[in-house]
């Protein structure tokens, strides 16, 4: 056969079996995963869950934070982390939202579990009274309800007025009774200002009390006041300080507490100082501390911090150096 016949045949089987195969039906590959997609109306970090309208967000830290106390004379350190988890869509409803935290440490405790649409919130959404903090290790918190129940946050203006029914934010006190919370917040013009008034029965009988805060933010300083009352509700205005029961056994039903604050961008970050008295009485008997706490939080690389503050507690004499080393994520 000659050669050139020879190239003649093959090059018509090469045409045949290409249009013979143009003929049989491509082969279909492996369906395309659906990839998460960003949920811009919820904010950064949520991300939709394919093939349903719920937008999802994880976040956190890990966290290790060292104590030495001059009175004991020691220096402890302790390992934390906290994860997030938050779950929203939209629905005829309005916003729909469900929020957990997991803590981890010695032992796993979730200290937040709540649902809320509109401005209903049900669960444990955590003290709606804890206005007071600037971010200090020991100072500046004012909290004492429990932040368990049924809330509901009502915007009319410039101000959000929120109701609450509570379980009691003091347990083995006498009285199982829920607590009625009524607030009033507004922010505007750099002001940031709450104040709340609450009832909670005890074994004294039927107790109030009410707390308020407010703060200034003009430039890179922030200056705040806070402060508390209470009768029969010490647990409202004394939280900073264990103030249950005096020398001989008897409640310390009455309390109050003032402070003021105050932070300062600094560096990467803010510089801090709180300063508070509390006081709290059983009528005949008063217990008085005042302390204060300054630090500094500085950001030295994205998602960690460090955070070194002295509290100092001026009626016991006791000083605690804290440093906190922070990785959010």
């Amino acid at each position: 056969m000659k050669l050139s016949t020879l190239l003649l045949s093959s090059a018509a089987l090469v045409v045949a079996g290409s249009a013979y195969a143009a003929d049989l039906p491509a082969k279909k590959g492996a369906p395309a995963a659906n990839a998460a997609t960003g949920c811009p109306a919820f904010g950064a970090g949520f991300f939709q869950i394919p093939g349903g309208d719920t937008c999802l967000k994880f976040s956190g830290y890990m966290r290790s934070q060292t104590e030495y106390s001059s009175v004991d004379q020691a220096a402890s350190t302790a390992g934390s982390a906290r994860v997030e988890f938050d779950a929203r869509s939209n629905t005829e409803l309005g916003a729909l939202r469900g929020y957990t935290r997991v803590n981890l440490g010695s032992a796993a405790s979730s200290d937040r579990a709540y649902v809320s649409v509109g401005g209903l919130t049900a669960g444990r959404y955590g003290a709606l009274t804890d206005i007071a903090g600037t971010g200090g290790a020991q100072a500046g918190a004012l909290g004492g309800d429990s932040g368990t129940g049924l809330s509901y946050a009502l915007p009319l203006g410039s101000f959000t007025v929120t109701g609450a029914v509570q379980n009691p934010s003091t347990t083995g006190d006498g009285t199982d009774n829920q607590d009625l919370l009524v607030g009033v917040s507004t922010k505007a013009a750099g002001a940031d200002i709450t104040v709340y008034g609450a009832t909670h029965s005890n074994e004294a009988g039927s107790g109030y009390a009410y707390v308020a805060s407010a703060s200034f933010t003009a430039g890179v300083a922030t200056v705040g006041v806070f402060g508390g009352t209470s009768h029969g509700a010490i647990s409202y205005t004394g939280t900073t300080t264990n103030f249950t029961a005096d020398s001989d056994g008897t409640t310390m039903n009455d309390g109050s507490v003032v402070g003021v604050r105050a932070s300062v961008t600094a560096g990467n970050g803010y510089v801090f100082a709180d300063y508070y008295s509390v006081s709290a009485t059983d009528g005949t008997n008063t217990d008085h501390e005042t302390a204060y706490e300054v630090g500094t939080r500085q950001t030295v690389a994205k998602g960690l911090y460090v955070q070194p503050s002295l509290y100092h507690a001026e009626v016991s004499g006791e000083n605690i150096f804290t440093l906190r080393i922070n990785r959010d994520f």
